[in-house]
């Protein structure tokens, strides 16, 4: 239910409280992408997965835009963020893992926020 249409009663409630907090959170954290996206600061790829998410969002096919949340925020990369070293063993080619690779998008704080806003949004239109 909308938070302000609330019985004054069920305010002082815990999970009214956790509720409120992240709507604020959310709002605090969509700020810096609004600013982003005014100034044509945010990368292309971003853009396109943030709208592939809420176009299905939109058509109520939460576990493609889930999947689409899933490939922004860590991709498709063969390795796990930061891990080469995988084994006891020097692996042939070892050192290329990673060379010339793009940063990953959660690596920037206000960009890993508003990525996280967007999952937040995705889970509560789901409910």
């Amino acid at each position: 239910a909308d938070l302000t249409a609330r019985a004054p009663a069920e305010e002082k409630q815990q999970v009214f409280k956790a509720e409120k907090a992240q709507y604020r959170q959310s709002k605090q954290y969509l700020k810096p992408l609004r600013r982003a996206l005014r100034d044509g600061e945010v990368d292309a790829g971003v853009i396109f997965s943030l709208a592939e998410i809420a176009k299905d969002s939109g058509q109520r096919r939460y576990r493609a835009a889930k999947e689409a949340y899933m490939r922004l925020a860590i991709g498709n990369h063969p390795w796990p963020m930061g891990v080469t070293f995988v084994t006891f063993h020097d692996r042939a080619a070892r050192h290329k893992i990673g060379e010339g690779a793009q940063a990953h998008v959660l690596d920037d704080e206000t960009t890993r926020k508003y990525v996280q806003m967007v999952k937040r949004l995705v889970t509560f239109a789901e409910r």
